[in-house]
């Protein structure tokens, strides 16, 4: 899909601006009407052991999400008034770093901050981490707008910045449709 075109069904429709990536589908724009009266949000932590450094944390993330292109997007009401996807390029994830160790306080607290602060839909990007660092043990705490993702593919993000820490390069995906427009599609039926 062209980043300045969205596919429906057989439509193509031309997008107002060539920051807007797509509209949201149905399900994204569930979370996110919902999100205006409860935070609609997740928190997934991966502990991680073995030495690493808060750059090496800072460059899997930003890579991350050069790979992934909604995680360079905040939302935005068009005039229609309908929600879009907009690109906030130079927005990168946001990371607060805690300092492992300290006594009475571990990862579990830093967990339960992040689930009680909502992410803002109107702020990119729409995922933020924070790094809960030791010498020899990290827990990565990912906090993100459920508009984006939802627990598996926020895995697959996890996995990805594993593999980023460990030294692969990440190769950009293709900005996935909204679910109601892949629904949408016709499909090829063999006959038997």
């Amino acid at each position: 899909m062209s980043l300045d075109r969205q596919a429906a069904g057989s439509r193509t429709t031309r997008l107002p601006s060539p920051s807007i990536i797509r509209r949201l589908g149905w399900t994204e724009r569930l979370f996110w009407l919902l999100d205006r009266n409860s935070p609609r949000h997740f928190v997934l932590a991966a502990q991680v052991d073995g030495h690493t450094t808060v750059d090496e944390w800072r460059q899997a993330l930003d890579a991350v999400q050069v790979r992934h292109p909604l995680l360079a997007a905040c939302i935005e009401v068009g005039k229609d008034p309908v929600p879009y996807f907009h690109r906030a390029p130079g927005a990168p994830i946001p990371l607060r770093v805690v300092r492992g160790g300290s006594v009475g306080h571990g990862w579990e607290a830093e967990f339960a901050r992040e689930l009680a602060s909502p992410v803002d839909p109107e702020q990119a990007p729409l995922m933020r981490a924070t790094l809960w660092h030791e010498p020899e043990r990290a827990v990565c705490i990912l906090s993100t707008h459920h508009a984006i993702a939802d627990g598996m593919s926020v895995g697959f993000v996890v996995r990805d910045l594993l593999q980023s820490l460990a030294g692969a390069t990440l190769q950009p995906l293709p900005l996935l449709p909204a679910y109601d427009d892949l629904v949408a599609q016709p499909t090829t039926t063999h006959a038997r």
